[in-house]
């Protein structure tokens, strides 16, 4: 019995855990957003080149990490529980669909603000302009993403 039970509570304990890290994530960019949002970019808090593991990387791992645990976890539900696990696979499929979509998203922000791409080639590769707009508003087409503190002196 405590063997079946384990099952289960394998993928109770994978879902969770992968809404906590997202939570978690999502905490952390809105308060690095809020807490330097005029004096620094993103990129110089979530890919410092000086660092061997980035919070951007660190996360991106283990995002990759729980949701192959919460394939395995479903996939092995699946054997007891029959076809009703589908759904759950479905679920976790958008669900992590989207957090990846919006990690890439974060990537070619950060690529922006370094400079390595164009605000045409950040539009083509994330998909559209009015939601950036609003997020951003005109700053986006000027470069002024990035404010260093040297501008900020002066």
């Amino acid at each position: 019995m405590k063997k079946e039970q384990s099952k289960e509570s394998g993928i109770l304990y994978a879902v969770f855990t992968t809404v906590l890290l997202y939570f978690l994530f999502k905490i952390t960019l809105i308060f690095s957003m809020q807490l330097n949002w005029h004096s620094t970019c993103l990129s110089s808090l979530w890919d410092n080149a000086n660092s061997v593991v980035t919070p951007f990387l660190g996360f991106s791992i283990v995002a990759v990490l729980s949701c192959i645990w919460f394939f395995y976890c479903a996939i092995k539900y699946k054997q007891k529980a029959g076809k009703a696990v589908y759904l759950l696979l479905g679920v976790g499929a958008v669900f992590y669909y989207f957090w990846f979509r919006g990690f890439y998203g974060f990537w070619q922000l950060m690529s922006y603000e370094q400079k390595e791409i164009t605000v045409q080639e950040f539009y083509e590769k994330t998909g559209g302009t009015d939601r950036l707009t609003s997020l951003f508003g005109n700053r986006l087409r000027h470069h002024e993403l990035c404010k260093s503190s040297h501008d900020k002196i002066n």
